[in-house]
């Protein structure tokens, strides 16, 4: 067999270092994509065909690359071990993903191309091994041996997609991380290779990659992506395209102003301050896309003519989040779902039957709020109904959430109680009782936590 046929190429095709790409991509595409009707799932097919394939280039390229170039550093060789390892895990998912979409009667093609792609990946990790077996090992003679253990990295590393505003964050992070680790460059540029994906992914040419020169491979990331106009604009885009809030809820409130901080702070990282004329743009823009009900609230903190600042804003803003988010806690503890008007009706006299029940047989008393003790701290107990239509006592039983806070730093009445010993017996006590009698009885005490003295 030919050195090129078990690597995929045909007669059409250039070599892998031409920088073609696998044989018929663009054919395959189109013979699934007519076998499929769905334009969303055609769609996901061919980017799922075009990622296959693209892993397939990275193996045909390492195995050229194992196979032409002449001396190559111990090191390289073990990077490329673990790029291939890393794209036979690749390969598996897309290719998982494009079996489950496809018709039935291509699954068959696509098996093929699987093993295709193992025949090449044998045939390359056997090429790598090969020459990592037959490079020779240079041996030093220094007057003091040094041996120097390699530390696993100590955070993970950081991902970058191509997305301009990315780059401040991957460039901090990153340097940070690789300057905590002794990796040799060949190590920190395959690092720095995996960190790359969507957009970035390939970026790198495969000759910086071949020559281990991370320094060279930074630089080139940095002339594309570092571009300060881009990441200014962009984040100004954003202040201006803040979305407006649609409901006055803290979840909207909270995504808004995140979105606000995070230009605003990007910004001062990128050394854009905000001024005083900028920071009443600022400060406009962010008021104008709050609800009513909050912008209410925000301009009666202002007094008569006064200019607002960011700083403050930001404080009221924050802590609105968390008045509305308890609001929103106490409402959905407080109010009831609407039912049918019947069924409404059916529940109120079961409802009030049971709280009149309640009151009768002493557990519980109306509290006379005049000659109530003002100093005791009040604690508001929701409840709410549960229908029980098969029960023949209690069809409708009321429920009391002891587990509901007052407020998100009081505790609740199960986290104030004591809890009470076990007095139930073991397992093996009870089935032991249960056998040594002929007949079992069963019984269930009626009202039995209310009938529990606290001592408070």
């Amino acid at each position: 067999m030919a050195e090129n046929e078990f690597l995929g190429f045909d007669e059409t095709t250039e070599g892998a270092s031409g920088g073609n790409t696998v044989v018929g991509t663009k054919q395959k595409v189109a013979n699934l994509t007519s076998a499929v009707s769905d334009p969303e799932t055609a769609a996901k097919l061919i980017s799922f065909v075009r990622e296959r394939d693209q892993v397939m280039n990275k193996v045909l390229r390492i195995y050229e690359d194992v196979n032409v170039l002449a001396p190559i550093d111990p090191s390289h060789l073990k990077v490329y071990a673990a790029k291939l390892h890393s794209a036979y895990d690749e390969y598996s998912k897309y290719h998982s993903k494009i079996i489950a979409i496809i018709p039935d009667d291509e699954v068959n093609a696509q098996e093929n191309e699987c093993i295709r792609f193992e025949n090449n990946f044998q045939h390359t990790s056997a090429a790598v091994e090969a020459r990592i077996l037959r490079t020779p090992v240079i041996q030093m003679a220094p007057p003091a041996q040094v041996v120097v253990h390699q530390q696993p990295l100590k955070a993970p590393i950081p991902t970058f997609d191509g997305e301009y505003t990315k780059w401040p964050k991957l460039k901090a992070m990153f340097q940070d991380v690789m300057a905590q680790s002794r990796d040799s460059d060949a190590i920190k540029l395959y690092h720095l290779d995996k960190a790359l994906v969507g957009a970035a992914a390939g970026v790198l040419d495969v000759k910086t990659i071949n020559d281990g020169n991370y320094a060279q491979a930074w630089t080139l990331l940095a002339e594309r992506y570092e571009n300060k106009r881009v990441i200014v604009e962009t984040h100004i885009r954003g202040l201006l395209s803040l979305k407006k809030m649609t409901s006055e809820s803290h979840r909207e409130l909270r995504s808004l102003l995140d979105e606000c901080i995070n230009h605003v702070e990007s910004l001062a990282y990128l050394k854009q301050q905000v001024s005083e004329v900028s920071e009443l743009m600022v400060v406009c823009l962010l008021t104008g896309a709050l609800g009513k009900s909050t912008r209410k609230q925000w301009e009666q903190t202002l007094k008569p003519g006064e200019l607002p600042q960011y700083k403050s804003t930001v404080a009221f803003l924050k802590a609105q989040c968390q008045v509305l988010e308890r609001c929103e806690a106490a409402y959905s503890q407080t109010t009831t779902k609407q039912i049918p008007k019947q069924q409404g009706t059916e529940l109120k006299t079961q409802y009030l039957d049971f709280m009149r029940e309640y009151q009768q047989l002493g557990h519980c008393r109306e509290v006379d709020m005049a000659n109530d003790n003002p100093n005791l701290k009040p604690y508001y107990l929701p409840h709410h109904a549960v229908l029980r239509p098969g029960s023949s006592s209690t069809k409708c039983r009321v429920v009391f959430d002891a587990s509901a806070k007052s407020a998100p730093t009081n505790p609740s009445l199960n986290e104030a109680l004591l809890v009470g010993p076990v007095v139930q017996s073991d397992i093996l006590s009870i089935m032991i009782r249960f056998r040594q009698h002929r007949y079992v009885f069963t019984a269930d005490i009626k009202k039995m936590y209310r009938q529990i003295v606290v001592q408070p």
